[in-house]
């Protein structure tokens, strides 16, 4: 039997512990992603209040007793589109700034001007609120849509396209289907 030398020993064994590092850490990243990730996406069921904005347009939904309902009319929301919802709104990502632009005459082109941006505020069970401008889906792909926070400059892009879930109308949240203006006669 031939003898390994002591260096390509430890060369072996520095490979090893290498390819062990590199799959705890992609182990590690899929149980935990961070990923750009700017909300905590395990504490959808922790949010007890959202508040939607649109132009003339507002909505407001409380958890009552577990379940979703109008502040309006006390008349229960559909769950499916709450949690749609609030998987979008915790699942978005601060990893593709598109724009550092705080002004009006930039920030139509995002659909995030004072005109334009879907006002969305959120609350915990613990009392922490969180608040986010959407904008429109974006040309480059139109499976994401623009965001900001209200309070900062800086336009960003993520994933998803979940900003009809986020109706401003009462009425839509009582109803999982498209908006009434999209549906056949």
């Amino acid at each position: 039997m031939k003898k390994i030398p002591v260096v390509s020993l430890i060369v072996i064994a520095l490979a090893a512990l290498a390819a062990l590092v590199l799959i705890g850490r992609k182990v590690s990243g899929s149980l935990h992603p961070h990923d750009g990730l700017v909300f905590d996406t395990t504490q959808v069921s922790q949010v007890v209040w959202l508040r939607v904005i649109y132009q003339t347009d507002t909505a407001e939904l409380e958890r009552r007793s577990g379940v979703w309902v109008t502040v309006r009319d006390g008349a229960p929301a559909v769950p499916e589109r709450v949690e749609r919802s609030l998987h979008g709104l915790l699942g978005i990502r601060d990893r593709e700034q598109v724009s550092m632009a705080d002004d009006d005459a930039r920030l139509e082109d995002f659909g995030i001007d004072a005109a334009d941006a879907k006002q969305v505020e959120w609350r915990y069970a613990s009392g922490k609120t969180d608040k986010v401008l959407l904008g429109k889906t974006s040309d480059a792909d139109f499976n994401s849509l623009y965001w900001k926070w209200p309070d900062r400059p800086g336009v960003y892009r993520t994933p998803g396209d979940f900003t009809y879930d986020l109706a401003s109308q009462v009425e839509e949240w009582k109803t999982d289907g498209p908006p009434p203006a999209f549906q056949e006669q």
